[in-house]
Parts: C-alpha cells; structure tokens; sequence
C-alpha cells in the first residue's frame, strides 16, 4: 500500500512539476511581448534604386532593419540601425539616404546608409504615417501627419485638434523647416505620387 501511495504521489506531482517547468518560460515570454500602440505600418518596407539592399522597420524593435540582396542567395540582415518609437514607414531617397516615419515619437529620422547612422531627427507633429520623395529629382519630401494640429500649437483652436496635415520639406536641407499643407480629413494614411514626381496624392482614412 505504501508502494501504491508513493506511485500515486508521484504520478500526479511529476507532471504538474513538468508543466510547470514549461509554462513557466511561456508565461514570462507572454509578459515581455510588444504592447503596442495601435501603430499602422502603411510602407513597412523599401528598396535602394539599385536593388542590392531591402530596408524594413521594425516596430516592435524601434530599428530600420537593413538587408543585402544578392542574386541566388537568401536575404542577409546587415543592420539594425535604432530611430524612434514605433516606426511605420520607409522612403528611399537614394542609394545612400532613407526617411523612416516614428508614429509613436511624432518624428522622421533621416538615416545614411553609408554608415548605418541617423543623421538627423525631426519632429513633425502627432502621429506621423508616410513619406514620399517627389520632384524630378526627390528634392521635395512629403510627411504625412495623421494626428494634426497640437493644443499646444500657438494660435490653434481646437477645431483643428486631429485634423491631418502634409508637411513639405527640402529634401537637400531639411534643417530650414516644413511648409504645412492643412487636409480637409482626420487621419491621412498613405502617401503616393505619379511617375515624374510632379503631383502627390494623399489617402484619408476619415473625410469631414
């Protein structure tokens, strides 16, 4: 009987010690999971105009994820190059200058990719979603800024408040600040323009 007890004993308390040993790591993995802030990637992912390098945000990670193509191979992670919180969105310039959109840090990092550094950071207002390059030579940079206009914006009503906005910037200097474009819609999304870069059009996700 006392055989059969301990056998009984240990045939229930192995298993809860065993399941225990293994939910454990996945509970605590659960815990460390990315909470994010309902950030929409829009253009996750871009390529150089000469095709040897695939650039990809990672938002969970707050990096610009930079790959290298080669023919006949896989894609191989080179970089992980840190910008701001949650980034959404990635416009190549050249072979050697990329814009990533930070939706959670309202700004845009300007990243060389000779050297794998932010070069500059801007803010440019609340929850900025997209960037495209237009003019015949993407001179100009287009920001796209989902949340709108601030409070804390001198001379702002709060009508405005979650209005969207395109900010304009010389793209060749980017320090002398933005012309802002005000968008009779809440919440512009994506940005595209048409072949030769002279009109640029803008996605609304609520009208009004």
């Amino acid at each position: 009987r006392r055989f059969l007890r301990t056998l009984v004993t240990l045939a229930i308390l192995v298993p809860v010690a065993v399941w225990g040993l293994i939910d454990s790591p996945t509970s605590y993995s659960q815990a460390q999971t990315f909470k994010n802030f309902e950030s929409p990637q829009v253009h996750p992912l871009a390529l150089t105009p000469d095709g040897t390098r695939l650039l990809a945000v990672n938002s969970p990670n707050g990096t610009l994820s930079v790959f290298q193509l080669v023919a006949g191979f896989a894609p191989r992670l080179t970089a992980e190059i840190p910008v701001g919180l949650e980034p959404v969105s990635v416009a190549v310039r050249n072979n050697n200058e990329a814009w990533v959109a930070n939706w959670l840090s309202d700004s845009i990092s300007i990243i060389d990719l000779s050297t794998g550094n932010v070069t500059r950071s801007i803010d440019v207002g609340d929850e900025p979603t997209d960037i495209v390059f237009a003019g015949s030579a993407r001179e100009m940079a287009f920001v796209c800024v989902s949340g709108g206009a601030s409070l804390l914006s001198p001379g702002m009503t709060v009508d405005r408040l979650g209005r969207g906005q395109i900010k304009v910037f010389d793209a060749t200097n980017p320090g002398a600040g933005a012309q802002t474009i005000e968008i009779f819609g809440k919440q512009p999304r994506a940005l595209a323009r048409n072949a030769d870069g002279s009109r640029v059009f803008v996605s609304v996700f609520e009208s009004g």
